[in-house]
């Protein structure tokens, strides 16, 4: 009886995943174009947003070694 019963809920997710794919499939199918338009739009926002991290670190760190470069200078020319 037990063995019965997990084979009912076993057929029961088996026909949710079977349908399940089957919507999905027929939506990708049907709608390929938005889907493609949709994963280009979050690639392209992904790569800016990245792209900005990289701008803004490199812009710091710049920064950060004029500053350092600046204050050796000014060490050297108070040693002079």
């Amino acid at each position: 009886m037990a063995f019965d019963a997990l084979f009912g809920i076993g057929g029961i997710i088996r026909r949710v995943v079977a349908k399940t794919r089957t919507t999905a499939g027929g939506l990708s199918h049907q709608r390929t174009i938005i889907l493609l338009t949709l994963t280009f739009c979050g690639a392209v926002a992904t790569t800016l947003w990245h792209m900005s991290r990289l701008s803004s670190n490199l812009i710091e760190s710049a920064a950060l070694q004029g500053t350092i470069l600046y204050s050796e200078t000014l060490t050297e020319l108070r040693n002079f």
